[in-house]
């Protein structure tokens, strides 16, 4: 059986060494796991409002390959400057959002790649502020882009409230969005 211990305000912590019963390798890979701030497993952040007070500082912080962002915030979030803003193609996301909503002064620009996901249609939602015209962008490269993906949240293009705003806007993919 799996025996695990807890530490507060600190979550998990590594397993007894050979509780798991299936060797040394398994008891290895938990080495990963950045115990001084939980926040941080292998190539996954957690927007916890500690180590990673922003979608933009955790999608910073992901190794050059990319991985998956966590939102934790469980409260209305305003987001004044573009998560993914200097973020490559190269680096592969998986942003999952909190089942809050998102106002936005200025537009997302998700690089290549990418996967939003929320926790459920009118339980994430994203939605322009006064400032911005359209919430998401997808604009591809010079390669025709590989892929993006929105699932499971909503994105509020609030014409009825902004004059001339948008929801999403796809320019240049080669591929169908999903």
């Amino acid at each position: 059986l799996w025996a695990q211990t807890t530490t507060p305000n600190m979550g998990l912590t590594k397993p007894r060494v050979g509780s798991v019963g299936w060797g040394a390798a398994v008891n290895a890979n938990f080495d990963k796991i950045d115990t001084g701030a939980f926040p941080k497993i292998n190539n996954i952040r957690f927007v916890d409002g500690v180590k990673f007070t922003t979608l933009a500082a955790a999608i910073a912080d992901l190794p050059a390959g990319g991985g998956i962002v966590i939102d934790t915030t469980l409260t209305a979030v305003s987001v004044t400057a573009d998560p993914f803003a200097g973020v490559p193609s190269t680096k592969h996301l998986h942003v999952i959002l909190a089942p809050t909503t998102y106002t936005t002064n200025v537009a997302w620009n998700p690089p290549e790649n990418t996967w939003i996901d929320g926790h459920g249609p009118r339980t994430t939602t994203i939605k322009p502020g006064a400032n911005s015209f359209f919430v998401l962008r997808f604009i591809s490269g010079a390669t025709g882009g590989q892929y993006f993906r929105l699932s499971n949240l909503t994105v509020d293009g609030a014409k009825a409230s902004f004059a001339g705003s948008g929801g999403i806007e796809v320019k240049g993919y080669g591929q169908p969005a999903e």
